[in-house]
């Protein structure tokens, strides 16, 4: 059938599928390919190596166009592009073996040359696999870009869980810059993605007019989600510190807990203790606050498992120090909540608002007062911190003891949930008229409780279990930490009780993530404590509490995190992780009030993982966007130099390409309305070249290497119109005629657009004009 009897269809379907794509395209996808490739190999492969991987795509994509030329069938490149990837794999290090080739080039040079071999010969072999696939069928039209997608994706897969600082190459340069990661990472992925999309396009019809236009509407619709909603929060919805309270064991409602107790064998918290968060309990008491129930407490559950908590540490605060202060144990203790109420079998949260009244029950939108500050002015000192909340927290924590706590606005809702300032009155070494006394030997002559409480709450923090067995070991330690000339007047003191105990605990306990109890359903306090006493802080925590309440010393059980302060050095930010997440004992004192007894076992097991050390970059990078760092930085560079030309935020990137896609349509409309406007002069070239766009929105266009006068002649019986439009042009072009009447021109352009829109139908009209492309259409 001859191309001027061919039915719209055939004349829309224009190029056979086998068409090479163009010598832009090619350009474009050795492009693509090539940084995509040096990229990915970067991380693992010297620099001749990555070059050579470089050249390997270059070589794989011109070898599947000329191959695509020569009119082989399809197979062909993709058994070439799989058998380069199993050589690649194995005949470069099996040459290596050899013993020649290291004797003649060195060492050195033969591992540099296996590598270039190796990387060079699996990147032709997966883009000829790659290309070949893409080109077999529509369905696979979108490989090329998720290659490249996954290529990024995999070298830069470093910079996920929180480490901000990779990788450094990148995170280095987009530091100085002042730029994201996450913002370039977008753009990265996105100009790979076009990259894919133009070098794949082919020649139009109607099929695949109406796909390019849903997939730009359907890529504008994803970028505007990612960039309003999942890029502008990377932080997890919620983080509860592995344990919480639910570690620690909870009655309903304050009262007699469920029969199971204390039970779980694994019985546990966090990797390297419980505690940190309740799932319920409301209210607080402080001056300035209204006196609220603290409702019920959480269901009872057994203790989970350490083994089976979170190990891979995620951010969940940065808390800023407003004071230059060193905490007297070199540990920063961030305490949570607190639970006192022994229920006659285990330990449980206080239901009653007359207990605990120093820890905050949940968050407030206006500055709350939690107490009043215990401590003689010698003994203590007013420190303010501003903590961020990088994961969601159900209430807020700060260091002991917290006298008041105030919301305060979000530095950066990209990267934190929300901010608050709590005010703490922490305990210092005391200083008498410039001299410093040691803080504990103060603490010796403090008398246990508080001379304001009376008899009930007396009894709730000294309340033990009655198994004899802890009166009598808590006898035998203090008995023998104790030296035996001590002042008379220390020979009851708590404190000096209660670090005998703590000693004791440390020299004879092993901290185990899995302890192994004899019977699940007893109380892992108590086979943890007169057991083979392996466990964790939880274990350790019970046994101190109870330990010192059998001595008559009123103690309860903190929660919250702790941070070594070798952690944050000198700076004033402190990262805190998921697993800081700990529980320890306390124990109050008159007029010095809770003070902490964390026993801290010199012995740890085998089954114990340490949880890596946090990457300092990512405390550094958060801690710049708590104090705006960034937000400083760039005002002055604005006013030193002009601002940059394209605001590299996420948050811009929709507006960007949408403002791209307006300019697409706005050029493609001059295009279509410029003969209203031309000058005579101008008028038939720019006529044809609006019918030839309008042609090509609806499938019907130049082949490759078909001349004008061949592209009207195929297309004259159906649009004749057109015919005489391009002699006309000839004609004034190459001088040969003389120049055509404004409205006889015009007049032939609005009947060859009634033709086109008879021929092809109104739907594929519609679908056309709604194409954005011209740059592919115009020939």
């Amino acid at each position: 059938m001859s191309h001027a009897s061919a039915p719209p269809n055939q004349v829309a379907a224009g190029v056979e599928a086998r068409q090479p794509e163009t010598r832009m395209q090619a350009i474009l996808l050795t492009v693509g390919y090539g940084l995509s490739a040096m990229l990915l190999s970067s991380a693992v492969a010297s620099p001749a190596a990555v070059l050579a991987a470089g050249i390997g795509t270059v070589a794989g994509v011109w070898l599947y166009r000329w191959h695509v030329g020569q009119s082989l069938r399809n197979v062909v490149p993709a058994s070439i592009g799989m058998a380069l990837i199993v050589v690649g794999l194995v005949g470069p290090a099996l040459l290596g073996r050899w013993w020649l080739v290291p004797s003649l080039i060195g060492i050195p040079a033969t591992l540099i040359a296996i590598q270039g071999m190796t990387l060079a010969m699996l990147a032709i072999g997966v883009v000829l696999l790659v290309r070949s696939i893409s080109r077999s069928s529509r369905a696979f039209s979108m490989l090329d870009p998720v290659v490249m997608i996954a290529a990024i994706c995999l070298r830069f897969a470093a910079h996920r869980n929180y480490h901000w600082g990779n990788p450094r190459f990148l995170a280095d340069w987009a530091g100085i810059q002042g730029y994201e990661l996450p913002t370039l990472f977008a753009l990265l992925g996105l100009a790979a993605l076009t990259t894919g999309l133009i070098a794949n396009m082919r020649r139009t019809t109607g099929r695949h007019a109406a796909t390019s236009v849903l997939t730009l509407l359907a890529l504008f619709v994803l970028l505007l989600w990612i960039g309003g909603r999942f890029l502008r929060n990377p932080t997890p919805e919620f983080i509860e510190p592995p344990g919480g309270l639910r570690a620690i064991g909870s009655s309903d409602g304050g009262g007699e807990a469920n029969e199971s107790g204390d039970s779980g064998a694994e019985g546990g918290g966090g990797s390297r203790a419980a505690g940190g968060a309740s799932s319920g309990g409301s209210g607080s008491q402080g001056g300035g606050a209204s006196s609220a129930s603290r409702g019920s407490s959480v269901d009872d559950d057994p203790l989970p498992s350490a083994s089976s908590q979170q190990k891979t540490p995620q951010p969940i605060a940065l808390v800023l120090l407003e004071e230059d202060i060193q905490p007297y144990e070199k540990i920063w203790y961030f305490r949570q909540t607190s639970v006192s109420l022994f229920n006659g079998k285990r330990l449980v949260v206080a239901a009653d608002d007359r207990f605990d009244t120093d820890i905050p029950s949940s968050f407030s939108n206006e500055e709350v007062f939690i107490g009043g500050i215990p401590l003689p002015e010698d003994m203590h000192r007013i420190v303010p911190t501003v903590v961020n909340l990088v994961a969601e927290q159900p209430r807020p924590f700060g260091l002991p003891s917290m006298i008041s706590f105030a919301p305060l606005p979000n530095p950066d809702p990209q990267y934190f949930r929300q901010s608050y300032r709590a005010t703490s009155c922490v305990l210092i070494d005391p200083v008498v008229d410039e001299e410093v006394f040691d803080l504990y030997a103060n603490l010796f002559y403090c008398a246990p409780g508080d001379s304001d409480w009376d008899d009930p709450v007396w009894a709730h923090y000294t309340k033990a279990p009655d198994d004899p067995r802890y009166k009598a070991l808590a006898d035998e330690i203090v008995e023998k930490q104790t030296t035996a000339d001590l002042e008379d007047d220390l020979e009851n003191s708590p404190m000096i009780k209660a670090l005998s105990i703590q000693r004791w605990l440390e020299k004879n306990t092993t901290y185990s993530e899995d302890p192994k109890f004899e019977d699940p359903h007893n109380n892992p306090a108590e086979q943890f404590l007169f057991g083979a006493r392996h466990g964790y802080c939880v274990h350790i925590a019970h046994a101190s509490v109870y330990l010192m309440r059998s001595l008559g010393i009123p103690a309860r059980i903190g929660t919250g995190y702790m941070v070594p302060t070798e952690r944050s050095g000198k700076s004033s930010a402190i990262l805190i992780q998921s697993t800081d997440a700990h529980a320890w004992a306390e124990i109050y004192l008159e007029a010095a009030g809770w003070v902490i007894i964390d026993a801290m076992p010199e012995k740890i097991d085998e089954s114990t993982q340490v949880p890596p050390e946090p990457d300092k970059t990512v405390s550094q990078f958060l801690a710049d966007k708590a104090r705006k760092k960034d937000q400083r930085k760039k005002q002055v560079q604005e006013a030193v130099q002009p601002p940059r030309g394209f605001p590299l935020r996420m948050v811009h990137l929709p507006w960007a390409l949408l403002a791209a896609i307006v300019l697409l349509y706005a050029a493609k409309a001059w295009i279509l309305l410029s003969p209203r406007f031309a000058a005579d002069q101008e008028l038939i070239r720019v006529t044809q070249r609006a019918t030839i766009l309008q042609l090509a929105e609806t499938g019907v266009q130049r082949e490759y290497g078909e001349t004008q006068t061949e592209f009207a002649a195929r297309v004259t019986s159906i649009y004749p119109e057109f015919a005489k439009l391009t002699e006309f042009h000839l004609r004034q072009r190459y001088g040969h005629g003389s120049r055509l009447a404004r409205q006889t021109c015009l007049e032939v352009q609005r009947r060859t657009k009634r033709r086109i829109r008879q021929v092809s139908g109104l739907p594929r009209w519609i679908i056309g004009r709604l194409d954005p492309r011209f740059w592919t259409l115009l020939r």
